[in-house]
């Protein structure tokens, strides 16, 4: 078996709340997952063009580099376009909303965040990339 099919999938968390970021990643690591966390933009702009993810959340409003802007960078990476990315604010205005999804966002999550509810949306929206990726790899066959 490969790499990929034996590996846990990989989530990357990008918020400057250490609170936050510390009960996303808990939430995640005991649904399963393997848990990358950075506390800006810059840093998981990185983070993500270095190595693979599955998942990222990502925080809309922090210092330096935005989520909205850290977003768009993302979408950027090649063979990384799929990623499903979900945007994590406080704000809840239709505006903010619009501007995750206009920056590439697969989907958004009003803070504060359900823990709980957390882990078994990040295996759903897991799920849904993989049968969408199936998907479009029978289409290329």
């Amino acid at each position: 078996m490969s790499d990929e099919i034996q590996r846990k999938p990989r989530v990357l968390v990008i918020d400057d709340e250490d609170i936050n970021r510390l009960m996303a990643c808990e939430a995640l690591r005991q649904s399963g997952l393997d848990v990358v966390e950075t506390a800006d933009g810059e840093r998981g702009v990185a983070s993500f063009e270095a190595r693979p993810f599955d998942l990222v959340l990502l925080d809309v409003v922090m210092p330096g580099m935005n989520g909205f802007e850290a977003c768009r960078r993302m979408r950027e990476v090649p063979g990384r376009e799929r990623v499903p990315i979900v945007m994590m604010t406080g704000r809840d205005d239709v505006e903010a909303i619009t501007d995750a999804y206009e920056a590439g966002a697969t989907d958004f999550i009003s803070k504060p965040l359900n823990f709980t509810l957390l882990g078994f949306r990040a295996r759903y929206l897991l799920r849904t990339a993989q049968t969408a990726d199936a998907l479009a790899a029978r289409e290329h066959e």
